[in-house]
């Protein structure tokens, strides 16, 4: 059987974004007060998410060289959380 499917472009300056876990949703908060929600993305998507695009780039050694203070900053405290849970 085939699935139809839709493609959406959407071009938006992205102020924040949240998982909700309980909803299995992304929502972007946009610079102009709207919102993208993104249904039926589950945790083990998010997780898969977060590891190809770190480990994907990080061997290249170039991401660090493009990253500013406060995502360098975010990136420690992801490690932060991640040894404290993983400790667990």
């Amino acid at each position: 059987m085939m699935k139809l499917s839709t493609n959406y472009s959407v071009y938006a300056k992205i102020a924040h974004v949240s998982y909700f876990d309980v909803e299995d949703s992304i929502t972007f908060y946009t610079d102009d007060d709207e919102q993208i929600e993104i249904f039926g993305v589950e945790r083990d998507d998010m997780i898969r998410l977060a590891r190809n695009y770190l480990v994907a780039d990080l061997p290249n050694r170039t991401l660090r060289t493009k990253l500013t203070d406060h995502e360098v900053s975010s990136l420690k405290e992801i490690k932060d959380a991640l040894d404290t849970y993983l400790a667990n």
